[in-house]
């Protein structure tokens, strides 16, 4: 994968102001959380676990219920997404959330045997080099739990804008999930788990549809925004594609990932 330029501190900014409307409009991304923590090895019992770009807290809060006698570390850029965490007390004593860079190591907590990480990772810079990284970090025995969006999400998006403007959409550029248990193995781990899995959030229409991702934060650095024609268009492009029940529906394609260290 090749490194995609990221303007982190809009990504803080975007994700800090949609904090309170998030897990309203994050049905998807609550699937994908449930989703990795069901393959999750059933003889793991890890002591310190680090959420990596751990947002409002949906796959923190799945993490202390499945391990209850874990501590928890959660770390994300957007300062907004950890002050939700803290006020609602996600956890309780037994975790802690911090603002940070999943990819720098300075931000990764010490002693963690356990690196997770949800809906984060089409956010990073570099992705294969976070990776490894996070596996360097690890005692043997270590885990990395990880799921995240990859090549082929929202393909009913993507018809609509090649159908209105005869283009690709030009969204955020997902890693292809071919290579990243190839990654992890470079990196010396054993793949437990690597399922390719598929869920939609379903919306009235493709204005909400649209809508959805201003909610959650998912605006992509740098990208200009259409004028109100194009808007039309792609909005009267989308809403042909409705599902069987009258519904837009955006598919979510995420690999969900898991390796042992050693």
């Amino acid at each position: 994968m090749t490194p995609a330029a990221i303007d982190k501190d809009a990504v803080a900014r975007n994700f800090s102001v949609a904090a309170g409307s998030y897990d309203g409009w994050a049905t998807a991304q609550a699937g994908i959380a449930d989703a990795l923590v069901r393959r999750l090895p059933g003889d793991f019992v890890p002591a310190l676990i680090a959420d990596l770009g751990c947002g409002t807290g949906l796959l923190s809060g799945r993490l202390l219920a499945r391990y209850p006698s874990a501590s928890l570390v959660g770390v994300d850029l957007a300062g907004g997404m950890v002050e939700s965490c803290r006020k609602r007390r996600i956890g309780g004593a037994r975790a802690s959330f911090r603002t940070g860079d999943a990819e720098d190591p300075a931000a990764l907590p010490d002693g963690a045997d356990m690196a997770a990480s949800s809906c984060a990772a089409q956010w990073f810079s570099d992705l294969s080099k976070t990776l490894r990284m996070w596996a360097a970090s690890l005692p043997a025995g270590g885990l990395i739990a990880l799921a995240t969006l990859v090549r082929g999400t929202f393909p009913e998006l993507a018809a609509a804008h090649l159908e209105a403007f005869g283009t690709p959409f030009p969204g955020l550029d997902f890693p292809d999930a071919d290579g990243l248990a190839g990654t992890l193995r470079e990196a010396g781990m054993r793949i437990y788990a690597a399922d390719a899995i598929e869920l939609s959030s379903v919306h009235p229409n493709a204005r909400e549809a649209l809508r959805s991702f201003r909610k959650i934060g998912a605006r992509v650095p740098g990208r200009r925004p259409l004028g109100h024609h194009d808007m039309r268009m792609l909005l009267a492009a989308l809403d042909r594609r409705r599902n069987a029940d009258g519904m837009v529906a955006l598919t979510h394609r995420a690999l969900v990932l898991v390796g042992i260290n050693g």
